[in-house]
């Protein structure tokens, strides 16, 4: 669309757009707000680097619970940006920017997979059944089921489309050439579906592992083979190998985080909370392993209390408990005190902690705000760890290294209450 001949939104709209809002879902008002909200947006990254500076503050306040339009107006004052929005687009030529990434991206091998007529057909029906189209859906597992009547993956798609348990028969004799993937498929319907009763179970467990042994590097068949069987052990092993195939998945690492729990290895489980809390990759994600972290604490807390588990290193917790934390260990090179943290402060790409340690406040640094290890042993602490003032400020562990000011912040170990 042309941008220049439409009727643009106003600002306040393009601001408090949602998933929900008309401009984002529906036809024309849909162009409009993508193309108006592209073009502000590369104007705020690559024109005036004053946009730059304020739209980086506008998105981290944003970031940190901060209403939109509150935000803008912090940010950008009363200015009216999509005049120079406006100005910005008729320039003949628009800057690009080459990003040089210092980490190396992780990849997963993808191999091509012929599909018969057969697979075909169910695929499209399970797309159907996606998009709530079950007759159209069945018409397609039925002509699949007839061309294949020995498919365990056409069994189960009708099966589950008709709610139908009876119809989750299996076929009377195997499919004449293994195929990883209608064995992932058939396993991820039957586990995605709620599949309980240990028939069902047993069926996709075989699945998944006929699928491994041929494409262990499948990052979801490996979390699915995690939920279907009993073992933790063989659990945590999967899961793990999922979280290192596709380390952006915090819902991998949460997951992994709970299998931990469960084989009651508590330390392990905050020290991959910690990690997601430290560097989210999905907005719900730190908030998630906050509230997982304090359920682990207060899990590890009732375990010792049962246990009388009274170890030599490490702090007591809650007046009148026996329960001992054990805290993170020191590498070499770092040193670590107690005290409370008084607030944190972001300027820029550097983050400041401030905490009163002994008779003064101590300053530390880091170079980002994911660059901090957060762990936590108290089963009260709400909300995300923000850049501000601590109201009241908490009583942490915080380690750091040799560095600006006091040192360079490591971690912060907020401590159960006395």
């Amino acid at each position: 669309m042309r941008l220049q001949e439409a009727t643009w939104l106003p600002l306040a709209d393009l601001l408090a757009t949602a998933h929900d809002s008309p401009q984002y879902n529906e036809g024309s008002p849909r162009s409009v707000f993508y193309s108006e909200a592209w073009a502000l947006v590369h104007m705020l990254l690559h024109g005036d680097p004053k946009f730059r500076t304020a739209f980086s503050a506008y998105a981290r306040d944003v970031s940190l619970g901060v209403a939109p339009d509150e935000a803008w107006r912090q940010q950008f004052g009363s200015e009216d940006v999509l005049n120079d929005v406006r100005r910005y687009i008729r320039q003949p030529t628009l800057q690009a920017v080459q990003y040089e990434l210092s980490e190396q991206i992780a990849r997963a091998s993808g191999v091509p997979q012929s599909m018969t007529d057969v697979d075909v057909d169910l695929t499209l029906g399970e797309v159907l059944v996606a998009e709530g189209k079950p007759d159209a859906a069945s018409l397609r597992f039925d002509r699949a089921v007839a061309a294949a009547p020995f498919s365990l993956r056409g069994a189960v798609d009708r099966g589950l489309l008709r709610s139908d348990r009876q119809l989750l028969t299996l076929p009377a004799t195997p499919a004449p050439v293994a195929d990883w993937l209608a064995d992932y498929m058939t396993a991820a319907a039957l586990l995605e579906g709620g599949a309980s009763d240990e028939a069902t179970l047993t069926v996709a467990r075989e699945a998944l592992a006929r699928c491994l042994a041929v494409r262990p590097d499948i990052p979801n068949a490996q979390v699915l083979y995690a939920s279907a069987i009993d073992d933790d052990t063989k659990a945590v092993e999967a899961l793990r190998k999922a979280l290192a195939a596709a380390p952006a998945r915090d819902d991998y690492a949460l997951d992994l985080a709970r299998a931990l729990a469960q084989q009651h290895d508590y330390a392990a489980a905050r020290d991959v909370l910690g990690r997601v809390i430290a560097r989210p990759h999905h907005p719900d994600a730190r908030e998630q392993a906050f509230s997982m972290m304090r359920q682990v604490v207060k899990a590890e807390e009732n375990a010792k209390a049962a246990a009388g588990a009274v170890r030599p290193s490490g702090t007591s917790g809650p007046r009148g408990s026996n329960v001992r934390y054990i805290y993170r260990d020191l590498k070499p090179g770092e040193q670590r005190a107690e005290g409370t943290l008084e607030r944190i402060d972001c300027a820029g790409r550097r983050v400041t902690v401030s905490v009163h340690v002994g008779d003064k406040v101590a300053h530390y640094q880091a170079p980002s705000f994911d660059a901090i290890q957060f762990l936590t042993y108290r089963d009260d602490l709400n909300g995300n760890i923000g850049c501000g003032a601590r109201t009241p400020p908490d009583r942490v562990y915080v380690t750091w290294i040799a560095g600006d000011l006091d040192g360079t912040v490591v971690a912060l170990e907020f401590l159960p209450k006395k």
